[in-house]
């Protein structure tokens, strides 16, 4: 569908007929997903994202100048029981609950007219990669290379879309893909874990 701010927001959908249609653009999921929590007896917020990152000085300039068009995303938060914000309707169902590729964007939170960066309580929720490398050298140059990676954030659910969506055979070509990057005659001696 059309990007949030692309359409008037009187032509937004209302969460009854969001339901009805069984389909809608992400302002209006965002509503759903609004009304539902707060039916259920959830305290939530309507949150837009801006394009911009949470550059020093973009707060000044979007209170100076306010206007639809530096958002382009429509968030809702809530808080978990421990107090922590959760952000919701900024990825799909592939990703961990809370995951934003808006982390660390400038965001505008209209019930209270603050602006602030999106922050993930959750390191989990933060996109980035760690690569451990565990290498045994033999004596006949052969090395055992044991490589554990963490995926996170958007990352680890753009990963965790293809291994589900992925047929057997893919999930092996990609594999294999994966080691001849480290090496073209390397070769798996044990097993491809992916959990």
């Amino acid at each position: 569908g059309p990007k949030s701010f692309d359409i008037p927001l009187s032509k937004l959908t209302t969460p009854q007929r969001t339901l009805q249609d069984g389909y809608a653009n992400s302002a209006d999921r965002a509503l759903l997903t609004y009304k539902l929590l707060a039916l259920s007896g959830f305290n939530p917020d309507l949150v837009l994202e801006s394009k911009f990152p949470g550059a020093v000085g973009i707060s000044e300039i979007l209170r100076q100048s306010p206007s639809l068009k530096w958002f382009n995303k429509v968030l809702v938060r809530v808080k978990n029981s421990e107090g922590e914000q959760i952000f919701l309707n900024g990825a799909d169902q592939y990703a961990r609950l809370g995951t934003t590729p808006g982390n660390g964007k400038t965001a505008f939170y209209p019930s209270s007219a603050e602006i602030s960066r999106i922050k993930s309580p959750d390191f989990d929720l933060k996109t980035s990669k760690d690569v451990q490398y565990n290498i045994r050298l033999h004596d006949n140059g052969d090395a055992r290379i044991k490589i554990e990676m963490t995926y996170r954030g958007m990352i680890y659910a753009e990963l965790n879309k293809k291994m589900n969506i992925f047929s057997s055979e893919e999930i092996n070509q990609y594999t294999q893909k994966k080691i001849s990057e480290l090496n073209r005659a390397a070769e798996l001696l044990g097993d491809y874990e992916i959990e």
